[in-house]
């Protein structure tokens, strides 16, 4: 099975993740040089019908007879990049008084070359923080630092095999990643158009409590899969260190402003520690086809664990700036593959 046969078992849904501070830079529109358009035009071609046949054959049939009459009719746009060149691009929204989810082609792809680094480098026995400091240079460096005025591809940062997705290890694991990712997505933002979550919320404190109400709509759901949606640590860690944070702002009052003002999913560590309460709350409703259930407990404890973890970093401005020292000063050899624990420190 070749890169786009596996990519055209994905599923993909709406507007989970905060906004990345990619889409108000001029770095922003380099990244979109990061796939070309033939690219994406192939995979637009797969990606929708095999995005329906999830939305159709797998969550729809799990929704309660008010939530079908609510979303009936829900639709899908899938569009080749956002116009913001979010790589982080997903909405939902009412067109034409039908439920409609749009997630960009570029966004899809992005995070699938994120779940394969992961599975590729950690089945290798390497280690994958490399993951988050290339999302920093993403972040913090401008795309004039390197060849060509472009911003490197993730496979060739990380020392990552073109064909790593068909690694008999690696690529399964990327798939599952990716697979319940994804479906978390679409379950998330069949919550808010559940919830009529339309318009800007009327301020920052709303606008939170919209996103863990749509996290738990998407919990439910796949309590009702029987499956636990594990993939999501990947998903949050993504704009964790690719978004905006506290630390990237002089002032608590900044903050609140580009929270209130800017931020159309604003992410929370309260969100996230939330988040990881619900999975580890619903852990016996996840094990429906486990076989080993006392290993899908531990890694189902772990992946809760890990979310609570991102938590406490997103409320902490001073692990922020730090990162931050890190990614402006990090040089791109030593995102090649290492040893695990090995970490380069800034002078």
């Amino acid at each position: 099975m070749n890169r786009d046969q596996r990519c055209a078992s994905v599923s993909v849904l709406v507007g989970l993740l905060a906004a990345t501070c990619l889409a108000e830079t001029g770095g922003a529109q380099a990244l979109r040089r990061l796939y070309d358009d033939s690219l994406l035009d192939r995979l637009q071609a797969i990606y929708k019908p095999n995005i329906e046949w999830n939305l159709d054959s797998l969550l729809v049939p799990l929704l309660t007879p008010a939530e079908q009459q609510r979303l009936a009719g829900v639709q899908l746009v899938v569009p080749l990049r956002d116009p913001r060149a979010d790589p982080l691009s997903y909405f939902s929204y009412w067109l034409d008084s039908r439920p409609t989810v749009s997630l960009s082609v570029f966004s899809i792809r992005f995070f699938d070359d994120v779940a394969v680094a992961y599975s590729w480098l950690e089945s290798n026995g390497h280690s994958s923080e490399t993951i988050l400091d290339y999302l920093g240079v993403l972040k913090y460096r401008p795309p004039t630092e390197f060849s060509g005025g472009r911003y490197p591809r993730m496979f060739a940062s990380l020392g990552i095999p073109a064909d790593a997705a068909l690694d008999p290890v690696g690529g399964d694991v990327a798939n599952k990643i990716l697979k319940s990712a994804i479906l978390f997505v679409v379950a998330h933002e069949l919550g808010h158009l559940y919830y009529g979550h339309n318009g800007a919320p009327a301020d920052v404190q709303q606008a939170q409590e919209n996103e863990v109400a749509a996290d738990a709509f998407a919990i439910a759901l796949f309590r009702r899969l029987g499956i636990a949606p594990l993939g999501i640590v990947y998903l949050f860690e993504v704009p964790v260190y690719l978004g905006k944070n506290r630390g990237d702002f002089s002032s608590d009052d900044a903050w609140f402003t580009y929270q209130r003002t800017v931020a159309t999913h604003p992410l929370s560590g309260a969100r996230l520690r939330h988040l990881s309460r619900e999975l580890q709350g619903a852990t016996d409703d996840f094990l429906k086809y486990e076989s080993d259930e006392t290993a899908a407990r531990a890694r189902i404890a772990a992946a809760a664990l890990q979310l609570d973890s991102l938590g406490t970093l997103f409320d902490d401005p001073d692990l922020q700036r730090f990162h931050r020292i890190r990614a402006e000063r990090i040089p791109l050899a030593e995102l090649q593959p290492g040893a695990r624990g090995d970490s380069w420190v800034p002078h």
